[in-house]
């Protein structure tokens, strides 16, 4: 009895297994939350709401639309906003998909603008933050490493994130190293694909007349190369990082992964209901199973909550460092062992 208590204790803690059904309490409302494309605040000086920040490739971000960070906000969709109304209750129900958005850099309302603008849902909101946040990580990867470092981030371990990820390899191929990001990344399964191209090794190079040279083979990264874990790393996204170890690809950066490692299948049951069971378990070479285990880094470095108020990201910063240290060391090694020597000529 205590051995088949323990079995079943064991399946129920099953990572992927869940009972999805419409709950009779659920709101069956059909419209969503829109947004304008910009984030808005209180400004206590006047009373007002200013507009904070603007989503780059948004809405609000066109030609002919003029609508500016720091903007007193006067009026959406005919309706006048003042702090504390809530601008959702405008937004949310709108009768058309576009509305007039009145604003003035003076919080007077001298010279006033208005601008159309078409509303987007809260979906097309996060990617916006998304590409932001993954543009600013580049930049900043660019800047601590003084351009010798490229920055990829793989969201989901899907098809679309592999083609993604295989021509951000193109545009970062003549980097010296690499940072392969796979934080906050929910699974999938393409571990086999990406480790298949990380591993691959240079055996020569192309020229076209007049250009610059390319490796062969083209698709592949010979630098350095650093992969980011936290403890959202889920599933695909633990085994990845920990075949990249295993098989002596580079060192991994950040918190252990959360150890939500197993293959599932769903069914449909005659109520409509689906269920989410485990079929599919992963293991090491040694036998170890990555369920409830998860994948430990080689360098540990918490992200904290103030990090994330204040802009920062140790553990980007720190995978950078560790990339120009061995960057540089193996510099120094090579020079040092003589490793530039002209090639024997064939007899």
């Amino acid at each position: 009895l205590v051995g088949s208590e323990m079995c079943i204790r064991d399946r129920l803690n099953a990572s992927h297994m869940g009972m999805y059904t419409d709950s009779p309490y659920e709101s069956k409302s059909t419209y969503q939350s829109m947004s304008c494309g910009f984030e808005m605040t209180p400004d206590a000086e006047s009373g007002l709401y200013r507009v904070s920040h603007v989503y780059k490739d948004g809405p609000a971000d066109r030609e002919w639309v003029d609508v500016d960070e720091g903007d007193y906000v006067l009026s959406i969709d005919g309706k006048s906003l003042k702090p504390p109304d809530n601008p959702w209750r405008i937004l949310n129900h709108t009768v058309n998909d576009r509305v007039e958005v009145v604003v003035s850099a003076d919080p007077k309302g001298e010279n006033k603008r208005t601008s159309t603008i078409k509303l987007i849902g809260l979906y097309d909101v996060r990617r916006l933050r998304y590409a932001e946040w993954v543009d600013a990580n580049r930049k900043k990867v660019d800047a601590l490493s003084n351009g010798r470092i490229g920055y990829v981030h793989i969201p989901a371990m899907s098809g679309r994130s592999l083609e993604r990820f295989k021509k951000e390899l193109t545009e970062f191929r003549l980097k010296e190293g690499l940072v392969i990001d796979v934080r906050f990344n929910g699974g999938g399964n393409i571990d086999q694909e990406l480790i298949d191209i990380l591993e691959r090794r240079q055996f020569g190079n192309w020229r076209r007349r007049g250009s610059t040279p390319h490796r062969r083979p083209w698709n592949g990264f010979f630098g350095r190369k650093v992969v980011l874990i936290n403890e959202r790393s889920f599933s695909d996204a633990e085994v990845f990082p920990r075949a990249f170890k295993d098989l002596r690809l580079g060192k991994l950066v950040g918190v252990p992964t959360g150890g939500g490692v197993i293959g599932t299948g769903s069914y449909r049951l005659i109520d409509g209901s689906v269920m989410r069971t485990p079929h599919v378990g992963v293991y090491l070479m040694d036998g170890t199973n990555l369920e409830n285990w998860g994948v430990r880094p080689d360098v540990y470095v918490e992200n904290t909550p103030e990090d994330e108020l204040a802009g920062r990201d140790p553990q980007l910063e720190r995978a950078v460092s560790e990339l120009l240290k061995d960057l540089d060391g193996g510099k120094k090694a090579s020079e040092k062992d003589g490793e530039k020597k002209a090639p024997e000529k064939s007899k």
